[in-house]
């Protein structure tokens, strides 16, 4: 199971409108062995086609991760993305790009106004749905 605070769910949504009728994208963290996101982290979508995917640009990516994991009060739970135009359902792209074994990706549906959580299992190759909390 993963929970999200109500702010950073509303912020993952706003982010969603934004950046519509691109795909948003960033990164989720929480406190520590807790499973439960409390802020993200914005991204720029580079993705050259940033209608239908996205791409965290590695620089700033690396630079995201290395900012949580020097909080020392905060760690890598995931990443997310949102879909405008369908459901949050992980894309044939999603799956072609997923890299990070075990750790949550969030994908937002701004047409359903919806929150799907999935673990990506490397050996599998495939995405396993988790049970969204908000608390």
């Amino acid at each position: 199971m993963i929970c999200f605070t109500e702010k950073a769910l509303r912020d993952i949504k706003n982010h969603g409108y934004r950046e519509a009728p691109k795909e948003a994208c960033g990164i989720l963290a929480g406190a520590p062995g807790t499973k439960a996101v409390s802020r993200i982290f914005p991204c720029a979508n580079v993705d050259d086609n940033p209608l239908s995917a996205y791409t965290i640009e590695p620089e700033e990516l690396l630079r995201r991760i290395t900012e949580i994991e020097d909080s020392h009060e905060l760690e890598l739970i995931g990443f997310y993305h949102s879909h405008p135009f369908s459901a949050p359902m992980p894309s044939t792209v999603d799956v072609e790009r997923a890299t990070w074994d075990g750790f949550c990706y969030a994908i937002y549906s701004l047409t359903e106004d919806e929150v799907r959580c999935w673990r990506w299992n490397e050996a599998e190759g495939r995405f396993t749905e988790e049970d969204v909390r908000i608390m």
